[in-house]
C-alpha cells in the first residue's frame, strides 16, 4: 500500500493542515486514512494550504454560531474547501498576466506572530522573535514554533480564574462524558488535554503559533 504522502512537501502540506485542525476542532480521534485521501486529494489537485485552511475557518465558524456540534473529520470540509479554491481560480483568471505574488517571507510571518503574542507573555513573544536570527529551514521553524506555542498554552491555562476554569471544565466533562465507552481511556485523557487547549487559546484569544497560521499572514489576504 502506498504511503498517504511520499514528498516531503507533501507530507509538510498535511502536517501543517493537521496541526490547524486539530488546534480548532480538538479533534478526538487521529486524522483517520480517509483524512489522508481527502488532503492528498486537494494537494493533488492544487489546493494552496492557505485556501484549504481558510475555507475550513469559515466553515466552523459558522457551523459553532448555530451552536451545532462541529464536525471532526476532513471530508466533512471537502466541498467548502473546493469551493473555496474554485472562486480563487476564478477571480485569478481575469489577471493571469499581473505579476506574480511575492514569495512567502518566513521573516514577516515571524514579526506577525510576535506581534499577535498578548503583552502578558511577552517573553514568549521575544522568543518568536529571536526565531528570525535561526538559519534552519521552514520545518525546523515550524518545529520551534509549535514548541513555544505549547509553553504558550501551558502558561496561558495557569491564568485562568476560577470561574473561566470551571466552566471550561464543565464543558469539556459533557463531552468526554459522551465519548466514555466508545473511546479507550488513554484516547480519552489525550481528547481532553485537546480541548482544554482549544478553550485556553479561545478565552485568552491567543494566536495559533505556526508559519500557516491566519495570525501570520498579511491582514489584506
Amino acid at each position: 500500500m502506498a504511503a498517504p504522502f511520499e514528498g516531503s512537501e507533501d507530507l509538510d502540506y498535511f502536517r501543517a493542515l493537521e496541526r490547524h485542525f486539530i488546534a480548532r476542532r480538538g479533534a478526538p480521534l487521529q486524522l483517520s486514512p480517509d483524512d489522508f485521501r481527502i488532503a492528498r486529494g486537494w494537494r493533488a489537485d492544487g489546493v494552496p494550504l492557505d485556501v484549504a485552511i481558510e475555507a475550513i475557518d469559515e466553515t466552523i465558524d459558522a457551523r459553532e454560531t448555530r451552536e451545532d456540534d462541529p464536525a471532526r473529520r476532513l471530508a466533512y470540509y471537502n466541498r467548502p474547501v473546493r469551493a473555496a479554491w474554485r472562486r480563487r481560480a476564478e477571480l485569478a483568471a481575469p489577471a493571469a498576466a499581473a505579476p506574480k505574488p511575492a514569495a512567502f517571507d518566513p521573516t514577516a510571518a515571524l514579526d506577525r506572530l510576535q506581534a499577535a503574542v498578548p503583552a502578558a507573555h511577552a517573553g514568549l513573544a521575544a522568543e518568536v522573535a529571536a526565531l528570525k536570527q535561526d538559519s534552519v529551514d521552514d520545518e525546523a521553524l515550524e518545529s520551534r514554533l509549535a514548541a513555544i506555542d505549547r509553553r504558550l498554552l501551558e502558561a496561558a491555562a495557569v491564568r485562568l480564574d476560577d470561574a473561566a476554569r470551571a466552566a471550561i471544565d464543565d464543558r469539556l466533562d459533557a463531552v468526554i462524558r459522551r465519548l466514555r465507552g466508545r473511546v479507550e481511556a488513554e484516547q480519552l485523557e489525550r481528547t481532553r488535554a485537546r480541548l482544554l487547549d482549544d478553550a485556553v487559546r479561545r478565552h485568552f484569544d491567543l494566536p495559533l503559533l505556526s508559519l500557516f497560521s491566519p495570525d501570520a499572514r498579511p491582514i489584506s489576504d
